[in-house]
């Protein structure tokens, strides 16, 4: 599965108008002015993922003149993320003897595709890190948010 992280123009990003339940409205400020601080890093980042970031010049290992001819790109960043999320699985909890805990966090893993989205979560971890998680209520039929 090949996962494409795209760039977001930051002067586009506005805070999200949702209601959010008494108290949360500061801690979801503090997390949001987080992800902004944190963004232009990020992009770069994404960006030598995506294998888009120019290699700098540091005026060693190519001759002046031929450095404003040559493109290269480096490709290590991506196989190095994709070698430690291949190698990174989700199996599933453990509990010691508390069958009812197993059995709803089980519940959890199925009704939130845990292991299908675990992929998406690892990836974006190692290239950004941190990965920041949306929680929202569940629908009508749905239990709420603990």
């Amino acid at each position: 599965m090949t996962t494409i992280f795209q760039t977001v123009d930051e002067r586009k990003i506005k805070t999200p108008p949702i209601e959010l339940p008494d108290g949360a409205t500061p801690i979801f400020s503090r997390l949001w002015k987080v992800w902004r601080d944190n963004l232009a890093d990020n992009q770069t980042k994404i960006d030598y993922y995506n294998c888009e970031q120019p290699l700098k010049n540091l005026g060693i290992s190519i001759p002046k003149h031929m450095a404003n001819r040559v493109r290269s790109r480096c490709d290590w960043p991506r196989m190095a993320v994709d070698y430690l999320c291949n190698r990174s699985v989700f199996d599933g909890f453990v509990f010691s003897e508390d069958d009812d805990a197993a059995q709803i966090m089980a519940e959890i893993v199925a009704s939130n595709d845990l292991k299908d989205t675990y992929d998406h979560g690892t990836r974006a971890e190692l290239i950004c890190s941190p990965a920041l998680l949306t929680v929202s209520a569940g629908k009508d039929d749905e239990p709420p948010v603990v």
